[in-house]
């Protein structure tokens, strides 16, 4: 592929980045990845950008030499293909990189080629094979994801339909209890085998909150008879739209919203959302 960096040679490239300086060599070395798949014979560094936390990085194909416009191409369809057809080809034959400045990691990754949206060739890999490629991805970009991401199970059987792409998404998880909010996805085409997506999660962020000693001053069964304590059941009509006619029906609703003997100063619109494993504290939310 040309002057491409092997992984051992690019962990140069996890050194944290100097705020004032976005370290072109970096750059230069996570652009080379083979893993990316990108040429420097063919792309070029066109774009980037510091938002104080990330840089952005967009790649395009080098610049080609315009060909004359022939002369019976004087249509508004020929005009437009002219005008935006190459850039829209470019743009998304691009690559998209997001690098986290703190610890020099690929916190994002984007390639969509105009060639995989027009083929006509079916899926050539499974759903599996498509993992296999993802997990050798995921090996070089983050070494021990295996230590904080977990693969999420199919609620189903995915290989049943053919598709373009399969995305597999990978929730954090320190000590084995999950974060909120937090998963990496990485997409993979079943055509070429390639990886066409990657949003990861900040490495900074994961290795903060493993190094924080929490301990929970409530057990599961605990926390449970507290928030048993605010519970209560009430009716309530619903649609069902299931039905092939939509119906009402009249169901016993559980809620934890503030009950008739909290004093009048507290807010009552409210419910209880959490408590605090290591205080003990009743987290409640505004309905």
């Amino acid at each position: 592929m040309g002057d491409t960096l092997t992984f051992e040679e690019s962990e140069k490239g996890k050194q944290p980045l100097n705020p004032n300086d976005p370290s072109e060599e970096l750059i230069k070395n996570i652009a080379a990845w083979e893993m990316l798949g990108i040429d420097p014979k063919l792309y070029v560094l066109e774009k980037s950008k510091d938002d104080d936390e990330r840089i952005k990085l967009l790649y395009k194909l080098k610049e080609e030499v315009d060909e004359e416009p022939e002369s019976e191409t004087l249509s508004v369809d020929a005009y437009m293909k002219r005008k935006w057809g190459d850039s829209l080809r470019k743009l998304e034959s691009s690559f998209i990189i997001q690098i986290e400045k703190s610890t020099g990691c690929l916190a994002g990754f984007f390639h969509w080629t105009e060639e995989e949206k027009e083929t006509t060739a079916t899926a050539s890999l499974t759903r599996k094979q498509c993992w296999e490629k993802a997990e050798q991805f995921l090996q070089h970009v983050f070494p021990d994801y295996t230590s904080y991401l977990q693969l999420e199970v199919d609620q189903e059987n995915m290989d049943e339909e053919l598709r373009d792409h399969e995305f597999f998404y990978l929730p954090v998880y320190i000590g084995n209890i999950p974060v909120n909010h937090e998963r990496a996805m990485v997409s993979v085409s079943t055509l070429t085998g390639k990886i066409c997506s990657y949003m990861g999660v900040s490495y900074e962020e994961i290795l903060e909150l493993a190094e924080r000693n929490f301990c929970p001053v409530l057990t599961p069964e605990k926390a449970f008879d507290r928030y048993s304590e605010h519970v209560s059941i009430r009716l309530k009509w619903f649609k069902d739209l299931d039905e092939n006619s939509p119906v009402y029906r009249l169901l016993y609703e559980s809620t934890t919203t503030c009950q008739a003997d909290v004093p009048l100063s507290v807010d009552r619109n409210r419910e209880l959302k959490y408590i605090d494993a290591c205080s003990g504290e009743l987290i409640w939310q505004k309905v």
